[in-house]
C-alpha cells in the first residue's frame, strides 16, 4: 500500500521502494497438484515529485490461464482487452466493483482487492499455507522468516530482498530463449551432418 508499505501474510511490517515490476505472491514450484497455480504481480513506479518515493500502480493477476491487470482508476484489462467489471472469464474467477475497489475471487480461496490508486489486499485460504513465496512472505505462520529470496536464502536487507523479486524484464526472456533454441538448433544441425 502506497509507498510501498508491505504486511505480509504473517503480519511482518516492511518498507521496500523498488522502481520495477515484483511478485508479491506466487505459489512455490512444487505446488501439490490438487492445490491452482496463480502469481501476483505488483507495479511499483516513481512519484512525479520525488523519484526515490515509489506507489503501487498496478496489481497483475495470472490464474487459470488468464491475466487479469488492476490500473490505475480502476481500469480493468482481462487478457489484454479493457473490460469493466463484473466480468467471469472462467468459471472459478469471478471480478466485481463496489464503489470504492475491484474486487477478484477465486473458488480455491484467494481474494485480492485493488482501490485504482495505490493500495491492494491479498487474502488466502488456509490451504496455501507455506506453499507461497514473495515480497509477502511464505504464509507459514513465523514472520522472522519473510524475507526469503527466491532461492531459499535468507536475508536480513529488505532491498536485497525485494530485489531478488524483480520481474525480470521480458527482453531479456526472448533473447536467452531465441539463443536457446539457436544452440538447440545448431547442435541439431551439427548432429545431422555426420
Amino acid at each position: 500500500m502506497g509507498d510501498p508499505h508491505y504486511i505480509t501474510f504473517d503480519g511482518l511490517v516492511h518498507h521496500f521502494q523498488g522502481k520495477y515490476t515484483y511478485i508479491l505472491a506466487q505459489t512455490i514450484p512444487d505446488l501439490p497438484d490438487t492445490l491452482t497455480q496463480f502469481s501476483i504481480e505488483g507495479l511499483n513506479y516513481p512519484f512525479r515529485r520525488s523519484r526515490r518515493i515509489t506507489y503501487l500502480k498496478e496489481i497483475l493477476v495470472n490464474v487459470y490461464n488468464h491475466t487479469v491487470r488492476f490500473r490505475q482508476n480502476k481500469e480493468l484489462v482481462l487478457d489484454g482487452v479493457r473490460v469493466r467489471p463484473p466480468v467471469r472469464p472462467h468459471e472459478g474467477i469471478r471480478i466485481y466493483q463496489r464503489t470504492r475497489r475491484i474486487y477478484l475471487e477465486t473458488d480455491f480461496g484467494l481474494y485480492l482487492s485493488f482501490d485504482g490508486n495505490q493500495n491492494a489486499d491479498i487474502k488466502l485460504a488456509n490451504t496455501y499455507r507455506n506453499r507461497v513465496e514473495g515480497l509477502c512472505g511464505d504464509f507459514d505462520g513465523r514472520h522472522r522468516n519473510d524475507f526469503t529470496s527466491p532461492n531459499g536464502v535468507w536475508v536480513k536487507n529488505v532491498n536485497v530482498f525485494g530485489e531478488s523479486w524483480k520481474v525480470p524484464l521480458k527482453r531479456t526472456t526472448s533473447r536467452l530463449r531465441y539463443l536457446i533454441f539457436y544452440l538447440i538448433s545448431m547442435a541439431s544441425t551439427a548432429t545431422g551432418s555426420e
